[in-house]
């Protein structure tokens, strides 16, 4: 197995252990976790921002719909 490979899996079984044994703490502090913020951007993790969005979509006027151009035979 390659070197990496192997590495990456004694990580993830790391973080599996981890997570297995601090499960209600972990749970907590996940429920805490409302939105990140990092360079370049940030995240809302509740939804509310998605479903603003699929709102304000769903009552927006209808679009002008234009033709798609067809290329040229030649």
């Amino acid at each position: 197995m390659d070197p990496t490979a192997q590495l990456a899996l004694v990580i993830v079984a790391g973080l599996l252990a981890f997570a297995g044994l601090f499960r209600p703490e972990v749970r907590k502090k996940l429920g805490d976790l409302r939105a990140l913020t990092f360079p370049g951007g940030s995240a809302d993790l509740t939804g509310g921002e998605a479903a603003a969005q699929i709102e304000t979509q769903n009552h927006a006027p209808e679009t002008e719909r234009l033709p798609v151009p067809t290329p040229e035979p030649g």
